[in-house]
């Protein structure tokens, strides 16, 4: 609608009309899945009720065998037994490196941490404290045999002998084998499939181990590469594969290929640190453009949707049932739901040098408060439907809280 207005000698042209918020604007969102024109609240870090970690941790682990968290903070592992009132210090002076591995060993569930050549057993409430023959950078648990890396030779993998951690070299004890160069160093180690998966600098190497103890064989039987390194501390089980990080972006290996199913590309997250996974959900660690460093970026694997939220945790880990964060030295879960936001900094109708908003339209299915600013001014509207704004202004920012998904936010404009 256009329509004359006289002053004195001088004609002005207005035009007033309907602008979708959503599309075509420079916004970003906090904590929010975008999707056909809908943005939805993606998680929130739920309070386990658990008692605090004596430190702010770095590292997590929930042994399923056993039902004990333990965390590691400042070189230092820590358990909460189920049920207990508080974490106990187990183990000081531990490396940065030091990993957890559940394993059956004499028919029982144990939890065991490695540290270099250090071995620890944890078994219900006992614990045992022995030195390996060698030194182990990762390892896992596969076919009734424990698999690791050897600390000092990222290129060879030890197995123990069978049905126990014995490390006595011989033709029923425990053996090595080294894998091809082209992949780099061995990173992680999962079981997966019935087989045991290597991931490695450079991508994946499917490791085929067989035979009767006295004739037992580990043999390299199919490589997948990539363009750049691996980031070995994002490897995690996700949607029915091992999700990794590289600097470039996202991988997803499915047994038998290797896909891409995210790029960073210079885009708005960038540097990813650490992971962890749980169902089709995959949680990062990683620098964001507009939130900073350190904050959780979660994807769903499916459908490829990003959100990043202002979650700042230490800790990262699977945990029973889901993924674990620590903030602090709380633990919380992180559950689907809570609150998203959505950002728009800049919004100038026409790229007029001033516009009057006479209207706002919001449609959210649950709760939601929209804050308008222009030129120091600021107003709030809460709830769904249509509020009249009457705001003129050289340039206006829009802040969005939701608690249900937002699928519409248009403003009725005069230029």
């Amino acid at each position: 609608m256009k329509r004359q207005v006289k002053r004195g000698t001088i004609t002005r042209s207005t035009k007033s009309a309907a602008y979708n918020l959503l599309e075509g604007v420079p916004l970003y969102t906090v904590n929010m899945y975008g999707e056909d024109g809908k943005f939805t609240p993606a998680v929130s870090a739920v309070p386990l009720g658990l008692p605090a970690c004596p430190q702010a941790p770095s590292k997590g682990y929930y042994s399923e065998g056993n039902g004990a968290l333990f965390v590691y903070a400042n070189g230092t592992v820590s358990r909460l037994n189920k049920g207990a009132a508080s974490f106990v210090t187990m183990e000081q002076n531990l490396s940065e490196n030091c990993f957890f591995t559940d394993m059956y060993l004499n028919g029982f569930s144990a939890a065991v941490l490695f540290d270099g050549a250090d071995q620890y057993v944890f078994l219900g409430a006992l614990q045992e404290d022995t030195t390996c023959a060698h030194s182990f950078y990762a390892g896992a648990w596969h076919c009734g045999r424990f698999f690791a890396r050897d600390l000092n030779d990222g290129f060879r993998i030890w197995w123990a002998a069978s049905d126990s951690v014995d490390w006595t070299e011989g033709i029923n004890g425990c053996g090595y084998t080294y894998l091809p160069a082209e992949g780099g160093e061995v990173l992680r180690l999962f079981s997966f499939r019935e087989r045991l998966v290597a991931v490695r600098r450079r991508g994946i190497t499917v490791i085929h181990a067989y035979g009767e103890p006295q004739h037992y064989k580990v043999d390299a039987t199919a490589n997948y590469l990539v363009a750049d390194g691996v980031i070995g501390e994002t490897c995690a089980m996700c949607a029915g594969g091992i999700v990794f990080c590289t600097e470039s972006g996202i991988y997803l290996f499915n047994g038998s290929s290797l896909e891409r199913i995210f790029l960073f590309n210079g885009g708005r997250v960038s540097s990813p640190a650490r992971a962890a996974a749980c169902g089709e959900r995959y949680c990062f660690v990683c620098d964001d453009v507009h939130l900073g460093g350190g904050v959780l970026a979660v994807l769903d694997v499916p459908s490829g949707r990003l959100a990043v939220t202002d979650i700042t945790p230490g800790a990262v880990f699977a945990g029973k049932d889901g993924v674990y964060v620590s903030v602090g030295t709380a633990l919380c879960k992180i559950e689907d739901g809570g609150t998203g936001e959505l950002y728009l900094p800049s919004f100038l109708p026409e790229n007029s040098p001033r516009a009057h908003i006479k209207s706002i339209c919001v449609q959210c299915s649950g709760g939601c408060t929209v804050a308008l600013s222009s030129n120091g001014v600021q107003r709030a509207f809460s709830g769904s439907g249509r509020h009249r704004v009457g705001m003129g202004g050289h340039n206006f920012s829009f802040a969005v809280q939701a608690e249900g998904s937002l699928s519409r936010l248009t403003a009725q404009a005069e230029v």
